[in-house]
């Protein structure tokens, strides 16, 4: 990973292909899964083996035909569910699974995306002061275009405009789009908001990586992790993605920001549950 130094949930350069439990995982995430439920270990494992949810759609052609014209042959297209295929059935599973995996990621991008702005609005406000959406050298630090199309400074002063009268900075922060949170971690901002704070507002970060390792690494992170999050949001497919990795740099992020976050994050997702019960395995990943 391009600056990042080592994963969070693997000391290894790359991520390994299987563990006990769920054999697309991290191993240090699948150890701290299972120490947060509680999960000594093979009974454990059976019962959640036993009980996966089957993701068979077990329905008539009618039923099928009439998926398609509800859900449209072009979004079925990709996942083969359309109706020239014969393998339509096959396709439809594909489908359900993609939905099952993009509504069981939700949670650990709720947790990831809060964690991340919180602890950039620390970083900000360590500057700028616990209001700054409204300090005038803040939005002048802005940069007037970002990506091509996206404007911070507008995106800001909309922010503030839908909260009315209302001076409260944890009000604004939901309001701005998840690429105002990537703009801040660029380079341009190290002097003047990283060096000072990345390792007090990410204070489980590497402690022998420098600020600026540490903040390529979380913006190369949070990169990734937006854009699976756009795609579930619109409701695209996932099925290309590396799963796991995506899940790893979620991790990451709110691992370098709170320990007792991420074992909570861990107790409650389903993502590993989801992703190991792949229609098709052998095209997981």
């Amino acid at each position: 990973m391009k600056g990042g130094g080592e994963s969070y949930t693997t000391k290894e350069n790359g991520l390994p292909d299987k563990v006990d439990r769920f054999p697309v995982l991290c191993p240090q995430v699948e150890a701290a899964a299972r120490e947060s439920r509680g999960d000594s270990g093979s009974e454990y494992n059976q019962s959640h083996t036993e009980s996966k949810p089957k993701v068979d759609c077990g329905m008539q052609q009618e039923r099928l035909e009439a998926l398609v014209r509800t859900l449209s042959p072009a979004r079925l297209g990709p996942y083969g569910a359309h109706r020239e295929n014969p393998e339509q059935l096959a396709g439809m599973n594909l489908y359900a699974w993609n939905a099952q995996l993009s509504s069981c990621m939700l949670l650990p991008l709720h947790f990831c995306e809060v964690t991340l702005r919180n602890a950039v609005s620390e970083a900000i406000g360590r500057v700028y002061g616990p209001d700054w959406p409204w300090h005038s050298g803040f939005e002048g630090s802005l940069p007037s275009k970002f990506g091509g199309r996206y404007k911070p400074c507008l995106d800001l002063r909309n922010a503030r405009e839908s909260i009315g009268a209302e001076r409260l900075t944890g009000k604004v922060i939901p309001e701005l789009k998840p690429v105002f949170w990537l703009q801040m971690l660029r380079a341009k901002n190290l002097g003047r908001i990283w060096l000072p704070s990345i390792k007090t507002v990410f204070p489980h970060a590497p402690s022998d990586q420098p600020a600026d390792e540490i903040r390529e690494s979380l913006y190369d992170d949070w990169k990734h992790v937006k854009d699976v999050r756009n795609r579930i949001a619109h409701h695209e497919p996932i099925l290309k993605r590396n799963h796991v990795e995506d899940f790893d740099r979620m991790c990451r992020i709110v691992g370098w920001r709170c320990d007792h976050t991420l074992q909570w994050m861990l107790q409650l997702e389903r993502f590993q549950e989801i992703l190991a019960n792949h229609p098709f395995p052998q095209v997981n990943g």
